[in-house]
């Protein structure tokens, strides 16, 4: 079960909603990178740091967490221009394209405001500091499926 104050469509800055930038999606390639390398330059003074291709996308700087997964490839997670949790993963056929985590919503980074948790092979919890300053959890199964964003951690 989701949390309202989790969920948001736009950021609000002095009480009014302002539209922000959708965190910028890769298309998917040929063959997937091993892993999603080192993070590019900052991009502006607002924050923003970005993979670089094929992996690519913007994000706060210092929010982005990888990790390898029992088959080899690797997962990222972000916390994208929007405040949005994304992720995005390699496999034998390509990348994924930049998910969003069943509308989770984080605050700017840092004290591992986005992280990865309790991994046992595929299981494993995405946690970040929602915009009401609590930590959240999304639990991922064994069998894929997500859990959906909730205060309580799941192991």
């Amino acid at each position: 079960m989701s949390s309202p104050k989790l969920r948001r469509s736009a950021l609000l800055a002095g009480g009014l909603a302002v539209a922000v930038a959708p965190l910028l999606a890769s298309s998917p390639v040929a063959a997937a990178p091993e892993s999603a390398g080192p993070t590019g330059k900052t991009v502006s003074a607002s924050g923003w740091c970005h993979y670089a291709k094929p992996w690519g996308g913007t994000f706060y700087c210092n929010s982005n967490v990888k990790i390898k997964l029992p088959n080899g490839y690797w997962q990222a997670f972000v916390i994208g221009t929007n405040k949005g949790a994304y992720t995005q993963w390699s496999s034998r056929s390509g990348l994924s394209g930049w998910k969003h985590l069943d509308n989770g919503y984080c605050t700017k980074p840092g004290h591992h405001s986005m992280d990865v948790w309790d991994v046992n092979g595929w299981k494993f919890n995405v946690t970040c500091i929602g915009l009401n300053g609590k930590r959240y959890y999304d639990h991922r199964y064994s069998n894929g499926k997500w859990s959906g964003w909730t205060t309580k951690r799941i192991r």
